[in-house]
């Protein structure tokens, strides 16, 4: 037999399977479509969430205050600005002079309505310390204590408590996100091969003739590769829909979402064409269709 021939006998046996067992794969059909769309759903906010990542990340970037003491010679302030730059985790370092932070009080206080005649600057001169991305609340709480100790240090002001909360909140946000995922691509998975095997325990009468008439295990497996196939495109388009739905439901209740975004970000996805994305699917689905169905006809022998 030609190999067309054996693919389009695959191909009957495929459709022949699928109207034996609706039930299996609708119920599959739906449990794919739901992964799928969850799926979807981060591939959709990959680029949103980058955006709006984008506008956090300096917020990220923790800062410290340090308060120098009165008097310190412009000297001594270039010698403790180069021991500060020197610091673990420290990415810069800048010195707000007194002058400059007078001028910018008294510039708030006027645009408040207040009158800010200050004959005596009473504001001391100031270091702001800017921490690396990703330096923990533990390196930056380590690198002010060994800044608290050098001379001319008046005080250091660092809300550890608001940075551990923000990494921390990313972090969740980055494992929830991920587990997320990983969780409706193996109910993807799982679905699909539970429906395989059902297909094949209805296909045991036919198995068994097709090997005695001495077909091999790669062409009985093809059909469900073909089955796998179908049935993660047929997700992907309804998963597709629902997204679509779900959107324009959320759009308009949400301020700051676009109604449009999707046919913006869809096609374009993080670096892949949506079509490529239904490919995968695609691809996918008959991998692991041509696996489960392969170890359910060894398994039947």
């Amino acid at each position: 037999m030609s190999a067309v021939a054996l693919r389009g006998f695959a191909l009957r046996r495929a459709w022949r399977g699928a109207a034996r067992q609706p039930g299996v794969l609708l119920v599959a059909l739906l449990l794919a479509t739901v992964a799928t769309t969850v799926l979807l759903a981060a591939l959709v906010a990959a680029p949103l969430l980058w955006r709006a990542w984008q506008q956090v990340q300096p917020l990220r970037t923790a800062e410290a205050t340090l308060f120098v003491a009165p008097g310190t010679a412009s000297a001594d302030l270039r010698a403790l600005t180069a021991r500060a730059q020197a610091a673990p985790r420290i990415a810069a370092v800048e010195w707000v002079p007194r002058e400059q932070a007078l001028a910018a009080l008294a510039a708030r206080a006027s645009r408040s309505g207040v009158p800010a005649e200050v004959k005596n600057n009473p504001l001391p001169d100031v270091l702001v310390l800017r921490f690396d991305a990703g330096a923990t609340t533990g390196e930056i709480e380590a690198a002010l204590t060994a800044l608290r100790k050098l001379p001319r240090v008046d005080l250091v002001h660092f809300d550890a408590r608001w940075h551990q909360r923000l990494t921390s909140g990313l972090r969740a946000g980055t494992a929830l996100g991920a587990t997320a995922a990983a969780v409706a691509a193996l109910t993807l998975a799982l679905a699909l091969v539970a429906a395989i095997r059902l297909l094949t325990a209805a296909d045991l009468p036919e198995v068994r003739l097709l090997r005695l008439v001495g077909a091999t295990d790669a062409t009985i497996a093809r059909p469900y590769a073909y089955t796998g196939a179908a049935l993660l495109l047929a997700a992907g388009l309804l998963g597709s829909g629902a997204l679509w739905v779900l959107w324009q439901v959320l759009a308009p209740a949400l301020p700051g979402l676009d109604p449009l975004e999707p046919a913006r970000t869809l096609p374009a996805g993080p670096g892949l064409p949506w079509a490529a994305v239904l490919a995968v699917l695609g691809i996918g689905g008959a991998i692991i269709g041509r696996l489960a169905g392969a170890s359910a006809v060894r398994k039947a022998k």
